[in-house]
């Protein structure tokens, strides 16, 4: 096994009860349901439809780093991509009300 530590910017919405009832904050479901594509429809939910039913927690959303990205295909074999990992550490920094670099991390 190996260790792997790189920086990755990461967007986090929180979302609750209030986040959930408050009409001003819905937003337009981005999802894909490759299930509608048997009855020959987009895949794509739709963008006007605005919604507020998303499920309580912190929704995360990062990009892997480019060289997770890209595979390699050497002459009459297939392409292989590099394993991505499946446990990532989400750390948190921030200053506290004393100015102090504060951290909290996950295991997600």
């Amino acid at each position: 096994m190996t260790n792997l530590l790189i920086p990755i910017l990461v967007d986090a919405l929180v979302v609750d009860d209030v986040l959930n009832e408050n009409e001003a904050q819905s937003w337009a479901r981005n999802a894909v349901n490759y299930k509608r594509t048997l009855d020959f429809q987009a895949p794509n939910s739709d963008i006007l439809q605005r919604t507020n039913d998303a499920e309580t927690g912190v929704h995360l959303q990062w990009i892997l780093p480019d060289e997770l990205c890209h595979g390699e295909q050497k002459e009459n074999e297939n392409v292989v991509f590099h394993k991505v990992p499946n446990r990532w550490l989400v750390s948190r920094l921030h200053l506290d009300k004393n100015g102090k670099i504060a951290i909290k991390s996950w295991l997600v």
